[in-house]
């Protein structure tokens, strides 16, 4: 990690925020796209999601889907691993100083600590392809966060600061696959329709981030669109929220 009190710079030196070293080898991934992301509050305490994913050498292990705390507790080492099959789950860590890495508390990859149980049906071995995590806290301190699931959008809230979440996106099914998604819950719809009267119909849009007004209102959404080849772009798309 490193910081600075302008984008240009000069920049803090970088210091380590998690290695993987407190985590069992059979258990969680250590290294790798961490796909972070976080909100610090006022008390210089923070929250957000991260992913991690084992990659050492003759390891070719599954990418898991984290939850960042200030307030929460240690995880324990619980008996249930998972198996290679099972990636992009939600799990807890904490940190009470943003600043400081020595107080950050990081959760296991295991199944009971996943935040979106309901999400994960006894057939499924991931949940609806969560990944690509932002967040935010409104006006009423309420933390936001935004996924993409597969090709839709999911939303989720969390009223005490990340202790727990509660799930507003469209339920759906990794064993049925991405026909199972409920689009009438997702943050964007499945076509993309411009004031030119054109549209477009993405192959999936990742990457969700929202553009936040003064008065702490959304006031936008961009994603990376992709069309079908492996070529995106990114769109910035208007929103009509008051919150």
């Amino acid at each position: 990690m490193s910081y600075a009190d302008h984008p240009r710079g000069p920049y803090s030196k970088p210091v380590m925020v998690y290695s993987g070293a407190d985590q069992p080898s059979n258990s969680a991934p250590s290294t790798g796209d961490t796909n972070l992301a976080a909100v610090i509050f006022e008390d210089g305490s923070l929250t957000g999601m991260w992913r991690g994913d084992r990659k050492v050498a003759k390891h070719y292990g599954p990418v898991y889907q984290y939850q960042v705390s200030s307030r929460g507790g240690h995880a324990s080492h619980g008996v249930e691993f998972l198996s290679p099959n099972f990636r992009l789950m939600q799990f807890r860590v904490s940190a009470s100083n943003w600043k400081d890495p020595t107080t950050y508390v990081w959760g296991h990859a295991l199944k009971p600590y996943n935040i979106f149980p309901q999400l994960v049906g006894p057939n499924d071995t991931t949940n609806c392809g969560i990944e690509d995590p932002t967040l935010w806290v409104d006006k009423a301190g309420i933390v936001h966060a935004v996924v993409h699931n597969w090709k839709a959008g999911g939303h989720a809230v969390s009223a005490d600061r990340g202790k727990t979440w509660q799930w507003y996106g469209g339920n759906c099914s990794s064993a049925t696959g991405p026909s199972s998604l409920d689009w009438t819950r997702s943050v964007w719809p499945p076509t993309i329709n411009f004031t030119d009267q054109t549209s477009l119909y993405p192959h999936r849009r990742e990457r969700p981030h929202l553009v936040i007004g003064n008065d702490g209102a959304v006031v936008a959404l961009t994603t990376a669109v992709q069309l079908g080849n492996d070529h995106t772009f990114t769109l910035v798309q208007e929103t009509h929220s008051s919150s």
